[in-house]
């Protein structure tokens, strides 16, 4: 349905198109369009020049704020995950010191939160599709509709154990900085997503000490106000 609204209304063209949906042995289905192109992650192994590099980061975190600012009047309200809000107790409480002070800052700290943007909901490097050095389709938008705007920026902006990108501050500055030419966020509670879905990725992945490490480096630079 959001999909039909972003199509018909011309609020963005950079998604599949729709072939044909329905249901088949009471399973519901959907035929879209192929979008090609390739991830950064893909992209980035065969780049050095760090200035391209940050050039395409520009872009990737100007395209968010395009899609922010759609209308969201004719959206519906967006699917939540658990990890929006901060670790339950049952997956903290056994956790080391280094990690439990973010938390801490967390459950002392939580923002007011407004459902009154519209959002993709899932929008990292995964699912947007470059060709040309340009953003050719952004894939996946069953989380999108009226959400929390700092937390779609800080899902795109966390890094993921397997990413070779955004695990330094500068790169996700260069996102931010690509961000703001067209939109703004509020820099409180960006940080507070930030060190959320932090705090989640590190409880997630105790096994990876190596992307723990990078994860609290980065926790001592959002926390800093360092971005």
């Amino acid at each position: 349905e959001h999909l039909r609204i972003l199509l018909e209304n011309n609020y963005y063209d950079k998604i599949p198109k729709i072939i044909e949906d329905g249901y088949f042995k009471e399973k519901k289905y959907l035929v879209l369009t192929k979008i090609e192109g390739k991830r950064l992650s893909d992209i980035f192994l065969k780049i050095n020049d760090q200035e391209l590099k940050n050039n395409y980061l520009i872009k990737y975190g100007k395209e968010l704020a395009k899609i922010h600012n759609i209308p969201s009047d004719l959206f519906s309200k967006a699917k939540q995950r658990p990890i929006n809000d901060y670790p339950s107790e049952d997956k903290y409480q056994k956790n080391d010191a280094t990690i439990s002070k973010y938390i801490n800052y967390l459950i002392k700290n939580k923002p007011n939160i407004n459902y009154n943007t519209f959002i993709h909901g899932d929008f990292h490097y995964a699912n947007v599709l470059w060709k040309n050095k340009k953003i050719n389709g952004v894939l996946d938008w069953e989380y999108s509709g009226k959400g929390f705007k700092e937390q779609d920026i800080a899902w795109a902006c966390i890094l993921r154990s397997t990413q070779r990108f955004m695990d330094n501050i500068e790169d996700i500055k260069h996102f931010l900085l690509g961000y703001n030419m067209i939109g703004s966020y509020n820099k409180d509670k960006l940080k507070w997503c930030l060190i959320n879905g932090y705090c989640h990725f590190y409880l997630l992945n105790k096994d990876d000490k190596e992307y723990r490490k990078k994860i609290i480096i980065l926790l001592l630079e959002i926390n800093k106000d360092n971005f």
